[in-house]
């Protein structure tokens, strides 16, 4: 069983990331690995090499980009959307959403609101 591994997409604080690391994930950010400005498809095939969770707060253009992939068959790590929080809470949502999903197989081709991990 793989575990959950985030990609943080740049909206999202990077203090986030530094968060998620402290308690032991693996996330990384655009900022952090020299992907910043990137166009929002590229982010997500890096996501998908990297086989990590994409996690925006872009919903609209991920909601296209998810319906995309389903439609050509292309697979994804999965992708968390939410409106905009601060790096504290992005943490703790998505904390809670790894404590309910707990592996990566289990996000496959997901597309989870990050709103439900309140």
């Amino acid at each position: 069983m793989e575990p959950l591994r985030f990609f943080l997409d740049e909206d999202v604080d990077p203090l986030a990331a530094r968060l998620l690391r402290d308690r032991g994930l693996d996330v990384v950010c655009p900022s952090e690995i020299g992907r910043r400005g990137m166009p929002d498809e590229n982010q997500l095939r890096f996501a998908v090499g990297e086989r990590r969770v994409l996690v925006t707060f872009n919903v609209r253009d991920f909601v296209v980009l998810a319906r995309r992939f389903a439609a050509e068959g292309r697979e994804h790590a999965g992708i968390v959307v939410s409106n905009q929080l601060p790096a504290p809470e992005v943490c703790r949502r998505l904390l809670r959403l790894r404590l309910a999903l707990r592996t990566g197989e289990a996000m496959l081709n997901g597309f989870v609101w990050l709103n439900q991990f309140r």
